[in-house]
């Protein structure tokens, strides 16, 4: 038994805080969102979405093998999103449904990033 706790693994218990209104940090892991978000440097603060959601948000989702991915809303149709990661040429849709939590700040060097700047 590993004594690992893999982000994937988590999602049942990142999703459920989320619900509850509650607040995540998860230590960036992962190149697709640099610059903004720095692998391995930067912390993200996540929360329940409080409004629809719109362009630009960055939001945590979770794909249908059930890895959870942290990428940049470009499109909104409906109930579809249409997303990508920062620093990617490829895109991905996925139903609204599938959004855990959005971005609310970056933590960097003690320095906390709102999202809204």
């Amino acid at each position: 038994m590993s004594d690992i706790l893999t982000l994937k693994d988590a999602a049942p218990v990142i999703e459920e805080i989320l619900l509850s209104g509650g607040r995540v940090k998860i230590l960036a892991s992962g190149k697709s969102m640099e610059p903004v978000i720095r692998d391995g440097l930067d912390t993200v603060v996540l929360k329940k979405a409080e409004k629809p959601l719109r362009k630009n948000d960055i939001v945590l989702f979770k794909r249908d093998n059930g890895r959870l991915v942290l990428h940049r809303i470009i499109a909104v149709n409906g109930t579809e999103i249409t997303l990508r990661g920062d620093s990617q040429w490829t895109t991905e849709t996925v139903d609204a449904s599938r959004v855990m939590g959005v971005l609310d700040a970056i933590e960097r060097n003690s320095q906390v990033i709102k999202a809204e700047s």
